[in-house]
């Protein structure tokens, strides 16, 4: 059985869509969870730090699974969506393949976004602002609590 072109062209038009949504959220996720860390890079109390950056750490966890999911999901619908086509149309040959070398992007970004947001922020709160506090505690220039 040939499937018709109209059925190719719906499924591709699909495919083109959900992709260029899920990349799109995911650079609207990227700058949103940025903005904070742009912010905190440059606060001079950790005390008010710590407060703002933990609800903000777990909203990011929990974006980062859906996303992933949401992903994981996509790229199992484009390549159920291929192979179903040449399975019943052995002459197809669609650019959709392109759009399949698209999904590498999502991949990319899934992978590479959470391991940079959560490097930016090991990199620049624990090494930087915890080795100024114990530098200036050996110094003696930090107020040590009261006893």
């Amino acid at each position: 059985m040939v499937l018709s072109k109209e059925i190719k062209d719906q499924v591709v038009k699909y495919m083109n869509l959900s992709n260029y949504l899920l990349m799109f959220w995911w650079f609207i996720l990227i700058f949103i969870f940025m903005f904070p860390v742009v912010i905190m890079m440059f606060w001079k109390d950790v005390d008010e730090t710590a407060g703002f950056i933990y609800p903000w750490i777990i909203c990011l966890l929990i974006f980062i699974v859906i996303f992933l999911l949401a992903t994981i999901h996509n790229c199992f619908v484009a390549w159920k969506c291929y192979s179903g086509l040449r399975a019943e149309d052995k002459q197809f040959r669609h650019p959709f393949t392109v759009k399949l070398r698209q999904m590498k992007w999502c991949v990319l970004i899934t992978v590479l976004f959470p391991i940079s947001v959560l490097t930016m922020f090991l990199f620049t709160f624990l090494f930087f602002d915890l080795k100024k506090i114990n530098d200036l505690e050996n110094k003696g220039l930090l107020d040590s609590p009261t006893e």
